[in-house]
C-alpha cells in the first residue's frame, strides 16, 4: 500500500478491479477483480486481510450484508457465492440461468440478496432474488429486459431499481416483480443505478457520459450532471444524501452537490478507467476500483479552506523531506526563504515539520 495526502492506494490484484464495497462499520473494504479473486482489506493497517479465490471466472460484484457478517460475490458463469466476512469461510453457492452476474444488492433487512446480469451474447437480462438463510431462489426473472448492469434495493426494501443495456431504468415491486415505473433519458447503456438514502431520488450513470437524478416516485428528471469525458460506470449517494460521487472511462472521480448539481471535487489518481466508486458508511471516505489493478481510498470530507491549506502544506513538506531529502532543520530554513506559497501554507508546513521532529526519539 502507498499513502499520499488524502489517498491510500491498495495493491495486490493482478487484473482490473471491478467493484468495491465498504463493511458497514467502515474499517474493512472488499474488492472484486477480473483476476478471479475477492480481497478484503483492513483500512486501519492498509493490509490485505482475506483472499477469496474460489471463483470460476472474472468477479464483477461484491457486497456486504447490512450486519457485516456476510460477504457476497458475483462472477461470470452466473455464480453467486456467500462468505463469512470474518473468516472467509464459504457459506453457500447459488447459480442462475445466464452467464454473468454484474451486480449484487442485499435487502435492508439482510434476508434477501438480489443478483442481476444475464446473457452477454443473447442480450437477455436476468434478475434473481435469493433467500440468504437457505440459498433458495425466491424469484427468477429472465428475458423481461435487456442485459442488466445494476440492481439496487430502496431503503425500505419494497422496491428494486434495475438498469441495463436497453437505456431504460425500471423500478419493480420487490415482492411481486410488478413494474412500477420506467424512465428514459440516457442515450446509451445505463451502467449504474442507486436510491438516495431517503428513497426519494434515483441516480443513474450512463454510457453517454451523463449522471442523471430522478424522482423515484414519478420518474421526473431532477438534474443532469455532465463533466465526464466518456462513459460513466458508477454513481453513489453519500450517506446523508447531500453529495453524489461518479467515476468513469476518463479515470476521474467527481463529487457533486446533490441539491444544486455543481461539481465539488475532481479527483485524479487512476491512470485509466474507474469501474466503481462508493462512499464509506460515515461519508468521510470514498473507495474506487480501477482498470489499473488498484483499489484507492480517498478522503471525502468537505474541502474547506482550512483543509485545503493543510493538504497543500502536507504536500510541500513531503516534497522537502522525501523528494529533496532535506533534514528538518534544512526544510525549516528553506520555508523561511520560500516566496511562492501563502503565509498560511508556510505556517502550517512549519507546524507539521515541528510536529514530526517532536515525535522522533
Amino acid at each position: 500500500a502507498t499513502q499520499d495526502p488524502g489517498r491510500l492506494v491498495l495493491q495486490g490484484h493482478t487484473d482490473a478491479v471491478t467493484c468495491v464495497a465498504f463493511h458497514p462499520q467502515g474499517r474493512f473494504l472488499a474488492s472484486a477483480s477480473q483476476d478471479r479473486t475477492v480481497r478484503v482489506w483492513d483500512l486501519l493497517t492498509a493490509r490485505q486481510r482475506l483472499l477469496l479465490g474460489d471463483h470460476p471466472s472474472y468477479v464483477y460484484a461484491v457486497a456486504f450484508n447490512p450486519s457485516g457478517e456476510l460477504l457476497a460475490s458475483g462472477s461470470w458463469l452466473q455464480t453467486v457465492r456467500v462468505w463469512e466476512a470474518e473468516t472467509g469461510t464459504a457459506r453457500m453457492t447459488m447459480r442462475g440461468r445466464g452467464n454473468v452476474i454484474a451486480s449484487l444488492a442485499f435487502s435492508p433487512d439482510g434476508r434477501r440478496l438480489a443478483s442481476a446480469g444475464g446473457e452477454f451474447l443473447l442480450r437477455g437480462g436476468e434478475l434473481n432474488l435469493w433467500d440468504v438463510g437457505t440459498g433458495k431462489n425466491l424469484k427468477a426473472f429472465f428475458g423481461r429486459t435487456d442485459f442488466l448492469t445494476a440492481v439496487a434495493f430502496s431503503p425500505d426494501g419494497r422496491r428494486l431499481a434495475l438498469a441495463g443495456w436497453n437505456r431504460v431504468v425500471q423500478v419493480w415491486d420487490a415482492a411481486t416483480g410488478k413494474k412500477l415505473l420506467e424512465v428514459t433519458g440516457h442515450r446509451g447503456h445505463v451502467n449504474a443505478v442507486v436510491f438516495s438514502p431517503d428513497g426519494s431520488r434515483l441516480a443513474t450513470a450512463g454510457e453517454d457520459g451523463m449522471v442523471r437524478v430522478w424522482e423515484a416516485a414519478t420518474g421526473k428528471s431532477r438534474m443532469v450532471l455532465s463533466g465526464h469525458q466518456g462513459a460513466v460506470h458508477s454513481v453513489c449517494f453519500s450517506p446523508d444524501g447531500s453529495r453524489l460521487v461518479s467515476a468513469g472511462e476518463d479515470g476521474t472521480i467527481k463529487l457533486w452537490d446533490a441539491a444544486a448539481g455543481h461539481e465539488l471535487l475532481n479527483l485524479k489518481g487512476h491512470p485509466r478507467k474507474v469501474f466503481c466508486v462508493t462512499f464509506g458508511p460515515d461519508g468521510t471516505r470514498l473507495a474506487s476500483a480501477g482498470e489499473d489493478r488498484t483499489v484507492q481510498v480517498w478522503d471525502a470530507r468537505p474541502w474547506t479552506p482550512k483543509r485545503r491549506v493543510h493538504f497543500e502544506a502536507l504536500g510541500l513538506v513531503r516534497f522537502l523531506l522525501r523528494t529533496r531529502k532535506l533534514s528538518h532543520q534544512e526544510a525549516l530554513a528553506w520555508l523561511k526563504r520560500d516566496p511562492t506559497h501563502s503565509r498560511e501554507v508556510l505556517q502550517e508546513a512549519v507546524r507539521l515539520i515541528r510536529l514530526e521532529t517532536s515525535r522522533k526519539p
